[in-house]
């Protein structure tokens, strides 16, 4: 008998798809408070990649030295140049940058704009309960947290561990955040559901440069 592995690419899509919205801080008065963003109702499915049969084969896939269009920022990408994706949620302008390893693993930079909550002095206020695991579509809980310091700037790191409707399994979340004025960046991996985070993570991670 024949035995075929079927990959559902939509899967891990929908999860991508998930991956954080900005934390809910009231905005001060009287002014109201901008429009929340959320997770896209629909995702397209992602485009075709060349297989990747093991994890430790897929780790010698090359790394790319991105630099975003604007300047901005600056990271390393496992498995290639990423994707890049423009999304609106009334003003605020989302930037998803992201990378798939083929064996459910996600590497993804996502920029907000257009948020006047957006402030490096108000990094602490905005980043005390996020990310978490809400933001990032996921039944679960931070099982770990930390500071963490990039130049002038201080971010929060965590690790979300939890489950998502659309498969059984554990999902496994390692995500970073910074504020600076004007943009809100979130630097995650991502492994699930039932795959542990790959061994590119902290690489990726540590490679993350905010350049404006």
């Amino acid at each position: 008998m024949r035995r075929h592995r079927v990959f559902v690419p939509g899967l891990l899509v929908l999860l991508v798809a998930c991956h954080h919205a900005p934390p809910k801080t009231a905005a001060p008065p009287p002014p109201p408070a901008p429009p929340v963003v959320g997770p896209l109702p629909t995702a397209p499915a992602p485009p075709a990649r060349r297989p990747a049969p093991t994890m430790a084969a897929a780790i010698g896939d090359p790394w790319v030295a991105f630099h975003a269009p604007d300047g901005s920022f600056s990271i390393e990408f496992p498995y290639g140049a990423p994707v890049t994706r423009h999304l609106e949620h009334g003003v605020i302008r989302r930037t998803d940058y992201s990378t798939y390893s083929g064996a459910s693993c996600t590497f993804m930079v996502q920029v907000f704009e257009n948020d006047p909550r957006y402030a490096a002095a108000r990094a602490a206020e905005i980043l005390r309960d996020y990310p978490n695991p809400e933001a990032s579509g996921i039944v679960g809980s931070v099982v770990r947290e930390a500071p963490v310091q990039l130049g002038p700037y201080t971010g929060r790191e965590v690790r979300i561990e939890g489950t998502v409707s659309a498969a059984p399994g554990l999902v496994t979340k390692v995500a970073r955040a910074f504020v600076t004025d004007g943009r809100l960046y979130v630097v995650s991996s991502t492994g699930g559901p039932g795959t542990p985070l790959s061994e590119a993570t902290q690489r990726f991670l540590d490679s993350f440069r905010i350049l404006q």
